[in-house]
């Protein structure tokens, strides 16, 4: 088996691919004129990985019957942890694996050492499988797929929450010496390995030039042009992403990522629900076609599409079929019934969402995100009372459990409605903001540490703030322009350019920008349009009720004015100001809009948030924006402009 198709294997199996990875060995053993133990080998582990116990033992005891020395070790471990999968686990079948297991670890061939390394890796037991590489090392330091699977799993132990800078800092090197070992064609999985590390502290250019080696040396290897996209996503190039996408949809019109990549697009970035949920579609077919099995790819599919769709009824039936599907197939999750019910919840079937949140909470007493969505749903049903009964449940237990943001939003929301405090709404929602940013700030803390750890520090040219790096303008649909991301000193995150918290995309906060305008000197504040004190650059978010705060006139509260508000007014800010300042964090409607400028939702918070910012021009302009969008697009022909064919 050529270190080529183990590359492909591996790339399947680590991203939990389980239906692909059989089908490259199938698609290997038709080629081949006697059949290839390994493949055989491989393809049952796709088999086990899939949930299909039975097919995988019977395929495992075949190969183990073929007497090949080299696969006797991973075979057996394969064989025992099918069996301890099992509903009815063989005890003595177990215990029998157990002890073999013990004795082929002791005297086991190099290749068999390798196989079974690769093999603990892909089934979550990295200690193990390190020990045997390192076994590996010790007869061949040079060994490249040995050093290459020390990277991979170095760069794990990176991404772990509780992973050390030290531990953060030292992935890396072994990709490098894997590399440094090839004899001439530079090795592929290794070069795999340094896209995705450089991916992983941020460091996006250097992943791309690792993956362009790639695709330059293995034409034919397209998981390189996938990761490709997903780093240019990552940096905001949306344009290269999806003209990548669509050159892997002309080789492979069914590929999974390429067609999710495509309906992100078409919803975050230009809005076309319609067209969208052509694409939603076309994906839940090549599903149907490439992974039926795999409830957990269904999940993860359906989720930031449903968050995407902008309560858009066609894309949210598509998404819901898709989380049913993986509730049928693994019906003992409960987050899986979890996201049915919140999707039922977009859609406005309170009583099905409450009915599906029922049988989810039968199905792990004490659930945390079956929770969350119960209170959400009693609140939007109007059950007060016993979403406040939930929450102090919550309260109680919150020493055993970290607090999320969708239960400091779930708090906001019932103080509005039930006590109609705007004072407790606003500091619950600033501590979803809070917690919230926590969650993203912890990857690209850790991405930025083994960053800085393995980069030398270089002088500013100029000095001051002449020579200080611009952070990156989000390419909207109100801003026609967009600059190019420089190498920021504060990675973004890979592949996630935002996450939801009330249905609507937020962006990520730059580490070094404040948090509110307390302590802000009056240099930085903003002093145009709407008076109240602001960071500098930024635009004031929304405020929860507009009838509570109404909009300035056009001409209050500017400097130099006779009552104004403004810098050295003297006077207290009014209720509406002091709620806007303690709103004013960068996850506000500003950002949201312009990192989904497709979603209207959030460009219209964001046309809201100007106006009662008293930033008119801008207000208007985002309104054009949205009007345009939601236009029907018109195409010109030799006899005029014909209008839109039904569907766009």
């Amino acid at each position: 088996m050529s270190a080529e198709v183990i590359a492909l294997v591996n790339y399947y199996a680590r991203n939990a691919f389980s239906r692909h990875v059989q089908t490259v060995c199938n698609e290997v053993l038709k080629k081949r004129a006697a059949p290839d133990a390994t493949l055989l080998f491989w393809r049952a582990f796709g088999m086990l990985q899939e949930g299909a116990l039975n097919e995988a033992i019977k395929e495992l005891q075949a190969v183990e019957a073929r007497g090949d020395a080299h696969l006797s070790l991973p075979v057996k471990l394969a064989l025992l942890h099918a069996h301890q999968q099992a509903r009815a686990i063989d005890e003595e079948e177990v215990a029998r694996l157990r002890g073999e297991v013990d004795l082929e670890e002791q005297n086991a061939p190099e290749r068999a050492r390798m196989t079974a390394a690769l093999l603990l890796w892909h089934l979550g037991d990295a200690p193990r499988a390190r020990m045997h590489a390192a076994r590996l090392l010790s007869l061949q330091p040079q060994s490249v797929p040995a050093l290459t699977l020390v990277g991979w799993l170095e760069l794990g132990e990176a991404a772990e929450p509780d992973a050390t800078a030290a531990a953060a800092a030292s992935g890396g090197s072994s990709f490098d010496e894997a590399l440094a070992a090839c004899a001439a064609k530079k090795d592929l999985e290794a070069l795999m390995g340094k896209a995705a590390l450089h991916a992983q502290r941020g460091q996006h250019r250097e992943a791309l030039e690792a993956l362009n080696q790639v695709i330059v040396l293995y034409a034919w290897f397209l998981p390189a042009l996938v990761e490709k996209f997903l780093v240019l996503v990552a940096t905001g190039d949306w344009e290269q992403a999806v003209e990548t996408a669509q050159r892997v949809l002309s080789q492979d019109a069914h590929n999974i990522e390429a067609l999710r990549l495509s309906a992100a697009f078409l919803l975050s970035q230009e809005g076309r629900c319609p067209l969208a949920a052509d694409r939603v579609s076309d994906l839940a077919a090549a599903l149907e076609r490439q992974e039926p099995q795999n409830a957990r790819l269904y999940y993860r599919v359906a989720r930031p599409l449903a968050r995407l769709a902008g309560r858009h009824a066609g894309v949210l039936q598509l998404t819901l079929s898709l989380v049913d599907r993986a509730c049928r197939l693994a019906p003992a999750r409960p987050e899986y019934a979890a996201e049915y019910a919140y999707q039922q919840m977009l859609l406005g079937d309170l009583a099905g969402a409450t009915t599906t949140l029922k049988r989810a909470a039968a199905l792990e007493e004490g659930s945390q995100e079956v929770l969350q969505r119960q209170i959400k749903c009693q609140i939007l049903a109007g059950q007060l009372d016993e979403a406040e009964t939930q929450l102090d449940f919550i309260a109680e237990i919150q020493a055993s459990i970290d607090r999320t943001p969708e239960m400091a939003l779930n708090a906001a929301a019932l103080a509005w409605h039930k006590r109609h405090s705007r004072e407790e709404a606003v500091a619950q929602l600033d501590e979803a903001v809070e917690l919230h940013m926590a969650q993203l700030g912890k990857a690209r803390a850790r991405a930025h540490r083994a960053a800085s750890n393995r980069r030398k520090p270089r002088p500013r040219p100029g000095g001051g703030a002449a020579g200080r790096r611009r952070r990156p303008r989000a390419w909207g649909m109100a801003h026609g322009a967009r600059e190019e991301p420089a190498a920021a000193t504060h990675p973004p995150p890979a592949r996630v350019a935002g996450a939801s918290l009330g249905g609507v995309l937020c962006a990520p906060q730059p580490r070094d920008a404040p948090r509110d305008c307390k302590g802000v000197p009056p240099a930085l504040r903003r002093r145009s349009g709407g008076g109240g004190p602001g960071v500098a650059g930024r635009r004031r978010p929304l405020e929860g009720d507009q009838a509570a705060h109404p909009p300035r006139r056009a001409g209050a509260g500017r400097r130099g004015e006779a009552g104004g508000a403004g810098e050295g007014g003297g006077g207290a800010p009014p209720p509406a100001a002091a709620a806007s300042r303690s709103l004013h964090h960068p996850v506000s409607a500003p950002f949201r809009g312009t990192q989904t400028p497709g979603l209207l939702e959030a460009q219209l918070l964001l046309a809201r948030s100007r106006y009662l910012g008293g930033e008119f021009d801008e207000a208007l302009r985002c309104c054009v924006a949205c009007a345009k969008a939601r236009a029907p697009r018109c195409a010109r022909t030799r006899d005029g402009w014909r209008p839109p064919s039904p569907g766009r």
